[in-house]
């Protein structure tokens, strides 16, 4: 039998000749990462191979986890992801690079070989990229899995016409404030108006008019005192440059280094700083140690419906009220808690009985709501953020999942859909995304087909398929849009 060896937390193993007697190591990206910065055990052992699971997390080669991972000295190297490419082809060097794929791991070599036929629109453009692909991946085709159906409904929500004025008035402002930069050269700020406006329209389709100041639950627990370790100087690190932070109000930790948001910290630090949205927010998974779980009664949940409408919220209410009286389950997920906060009020105004898991609470407590879950009849939904709860969960005793809102990065929603659509599952199981008709939230669902279809192309080890789209594609990819 083999010998197992968690390596996490404060009574992690101090050096590396104590972890010279199991077989196999388990540890956290973040752990990894941290261990490099003080202790450097893991960077201590020769070890025979190292495997990344959910190997997409190092596809930034600027951040503290992909150096980490890099840094370990192996004999044999394997990625494992079901998402090679998320948002551009260099997301694939990045695998290279930890691989050790020589040449073509190297920028130049990259360029030449892999990107520049894809700019010349030959006949042979994808020839170089399929041939790495086939001879560099091993795949599973999840028809092996022999799972029931899966169906996918967008249901599209039109705002009402006091939403819709709102929606108005912040392009308006934006542009207000757009044209005023202009005129004082402030051209470089551009960039965080136009990200902060996404984020307050993407914000109000989700919300409606209710104030943001409404939207809160008085039981809330506090933040864990302690974070998982990360790089000292990060101030958000995955924002970078010099300019103000730039992060997404409701959110749980840093995208990169898992640092905890402090939201009221950087208020004090930043007077009258905007609350901005980023690219890297939507591709946020937290470290184990900050998952957590909330269970709230009907006494203890918000009261904040009554100062505003929200008719897509009123929309996911609907649905999951209609699935309530069958056997049917739902999993609800959205990037806010503030949305969860308004859903907890709004499903036990109807009667629903709902389990809620954010990320404040300890993996520990976030088992045993899942295990309530799992066991009480009587509880048809659960509510979780999708930064928290998109990977490591299983939930197949669910049947519907509810994607309150679409995300930048395609490959996370398949992730949280995972969560009920997997091995284990004996049910068909419905998706429903929400999508507000004529806004901002359908150019991210057109966003998420070009990457769905590039993601599709990259892991087709065969020169059929799609080929006309996937050279479209290709392009896209080369100079990131967001």
């Amino acid at each position: 039998m083999m010998k197992v060896k968690n390596f996490h937390g404060d009574r992690r193993a101090k050096g590396a000749s104590e972890l010279l007697n199991y077989d196999i190591v388990l540890t956290t990206y973040h752990t990894l990462a941290a261990d490099q910065k003080k202790g450097r055990v893991l960077q201590g052992v020769d070890w025979l191979r190292v495997v990344l699971d959910e190997a997409h997390w190092i596809r930034n080669q600027s951040t503290q986890l992909f150096k980490a991972a890099e840094n370990l000295k192996a004999e044999r190297r394997w990625c494992l992801t079901g998402t090679p490419v998320q948002n551009n082809l260099h997301d694939l060097r990045s695998l290279l690079k930890f691989l050790r794929f020589v040449p073509l791991c190297e920028a130049k070599p990259f360029e030449k070989y892999i990107i520049n036929p894809l700019r010349s629109e030959t006949e042979n453009s994808l020839r170089n990229i399929q041939f790495l692909l086939r001879v560099i991946c091993l795949r599973r085709n999840s028809s092996l899995l022999e799972l029931p159906p899966l169906s996918t409904e967008t249901v599209s929500v039109t705002l009402s016409v006091e939403e819709q004025t709102e929606y108005q008035n912040i392009l308006a402002n934006c542009q207000a404030e757009f044209d005023k930069q202009t005129c004082s050269n402030q051209t470089s700020k551009g960039y965080q108006l136009l990200f902060a406006t996404i984020l307050k329209l993407r914000r109000l389709c989700n919300h409606g008019t209710v104030p943001l100041a409404a939207i809160h639950y008085r039981s809330s627990p506090a933040p864990p005192s302690q974070s998982v370790p990360a790089d000292e100087s990060c101030r958000f690190c995955a924002i970078g440059g010099e300019d103000p932070p730039v992060i997404v109000h409701g959110l749980e930790v840093c995208p990169e280094c898992g640092r905890w948001l402090d939201i009221d910290q950087l208020s004090a630090q930043e007077p009258g700083a905007e609350l901005l949205s980023s690219q890297a927010s939507n591709d946020l998974h937290p470290p184990e140690s900050l998952l957590g779980v909330l269970s709230l009664s009907p006494s203890e949940v918000p009261e904040c419906a009554e100062q505003g409408h929200s008719s897509k919220l009123n929309a996911v209410v609907s649905n999951i009220t209609k699935a309530s009286f069958t056997d049917s389950k739902s999993i609800v997920f959205t990037s806010w808690r503030s949305t969860l906060d308004l859903l907890c009020d709004m499903l036990s105004k109807v009667g629903i009985s709902f389990l809620r898991i954010d990320g404040r609470i300890n993996s520990v407590n976030r088992s045993s709501i899942v295990k309530e879950f799992h066991e009480e009849t009587s509880i048809s939904v659960l509510l979780m953020t999708i930064d928290s709860c998109a990977v490591g969960l299983t939930l197949t005793n669910a049947d519907q999942v509810h994607m309150v809102e679409p995300q930048w990065n395609p490959a996370v929603e398949a992730q949280a859909i995972a969560r009920a659509y997997r091995m284990g599952q004996t049910r068909s199981v419905k998706v429903m995304r929400y999508v507000i008709e004529r806004s901002v939230e359908q150019n991210i669902v057109a966003l998420q087909a070009r990457k769905n279809r590039l993601a599709k192309f990259s892991l087709n080890d065969t020169a059929d398929g799609d080929l006309n789209g996937a050279l479209e594609d290709m392009k896209f990819v080369l100079n990131p849009v967001f």
